[in-house]
């Protein structure tokens, strides 16, 4: 069976160019490069197809697996047709009767490029939905800026990007709960919230010194991550032993340096590599993740960090999100999303006994490398891509 995966994944290389040139982290990066060496694992044949609107044809490493489509850099109608034209002929070029995509809903270009080779050629287009447009919109700090007829624009325009997800022939998932969204036509659907690394498999257990009680935080900073939720914690805890290394990039960046010179405890460190982080976040005393828990969106939301954080063997702290299923409530600990109260239980967990700590971190760490990793996850992606 021969697939496209097309997706924002660059190779290692070209992400670290783009990520010196940008300072911007991309979300979906480890992701689908866990997702595409899984699928590969498996026997599958891929070819990777890769595009941005942002021109960054000087990043590219020349030994490339990749087949990349970039735009000109500017955001005019003009362009973004031109990279969806583009696109369509790249992927038309790429399939034949027994070709199946699999695609990212959220880039955009790519879906739509995607689901018209599906009606030329009469393909079937898997999509990867980990996002909802109008959860992406609805919580962005410029939201309440704009004007009523700017938001209905931007409404609409979600809406039409909501019709184009549910134009695929299958979707894989992050939460049960998203399918009542995007299987309109009752598409068969498949749920994984994520992978972990299986390479970590054959690794030793590593003995890491660590100095203090640092907490480490890595991800977006904005309005939906609960960031300034949990710097508002740390500074209730009065614990001179205590830090908060925060990661990440977003619009709440310059009130998180605030914060850092009103407490020295809290310090931001910018953004760093992905195998920078991994080495980071196994260093840390806690692991935590400040999401809000009781909007609607989080029942269509796995976070991926709370895979990666699980996989680092260190304990790993969350807000009870709905997406989050049963079967890992055993290895995470669950604090309140107000600034009070989860500074209160936060407190309770740094007091508990350290060997308790690191027992619930590397049980959390052999859960989701012997059940999630991503070989085990893209034999199940596989069988259901086959049967379609």
């Amino acid at each position: 069976m021969k697939l496209l995966f097309i997706t924002p994944m660059f190779d290692d290389e070209t992400y670290k160019n783009i990520l010196r040139k940008t300072q911007k982290v991309s979300p979906g990066q480890k992701f689908y490069r866990l997702m595409y060496e899984g699928l590969l694992a498996n026997g599958l044949e891929i070819i990777p197809i890769s595009f941005s609107l942002n021109d960054y044809r000087e990043e590219i490493v020349s030994n490339s697996k990749i087949r990349y489509c970039f735009g000109t850099g500017k955001k005019s109608t003009f362009s973004k047709f031109k990279l969806i034209y583009n696109l369509v002929k790249l992927i038309s070029r790429n399939v034949d009767k027994d070709t199946k995509v699999i695609c990212d809903a959220e880039s955009i270009f790519g879906l739509i490029a995607s689901i018209i080779v599906k009606k030329i050629k009469k393909i079937k287009v898997i999509t990867v939905v980990t996002d909802f447009p109008n959860n992406v919109y609805s919580y962005s700090a410029s939201h309440k800026k704009h004007n009523k007829v700017i938001r209905n624009l931007k409404t609409k325009i979600n809406e039409i990007k909501l019709h184009f997800y549910r134009k695929a022939d299958a979707f894989i998932l992050l939460t049960s709960y998203m399918s009542d969204v995007v299987a309109k036509k009752n598409q068969p659907w498949i749920v994984t919230e994520g992978f972990s690394d299986s390479k970590l498999l054959s690794k030793e257990e590593e003995v890491i010194p660590r100095k203090g009680k640092n907490i480490v935080y890595a991800g977006a900073l904005n309005g939906k991550s609960g960031i300034m939720t949990l710097i508002g914690a740390i500074k209730r805890i009065h614990n001179s032993n205590i830090s908060l290394q925060i990661y990440g990039s977003g619009n709440l960046v310059d009130n998180v340096i605030e914060e850092g010179k009103k407490d020295s405890r809290i310090t931001y460190n910018g953004v760093t590599t992905l195998d920078e982080i991994v080495n980071i976040e196994k260093r840390a005393f806690l692991l935590i993740n400040p999401r809000p828990a009781k909007e609607e969106f989080n029942k269509y939301s796995f976070p991926s960090k709370t895979m990666e954080y699980m996989s680092s063997g260190r304990p790993v702290v969350t807000t009870r999100l709905a997406g989050i299923p049963e079967e890992y409530d055993r290895y995470l600990f669950y604090v309140d999303e107000d600034e009070k109260n989860m500074a209160i239980q936060l407190e309770k967990i740094i007091q508990l006994d350290e060997q308790k700590l690191n027992q619930k971190g590397m049980n959390a760490k052999k859960f989701v490398l012997y059940r999630k990793n991503n070989i085990a996850q893209a034999e199940r992606i596989k069988e259901f891509i086959r049967i379609l």
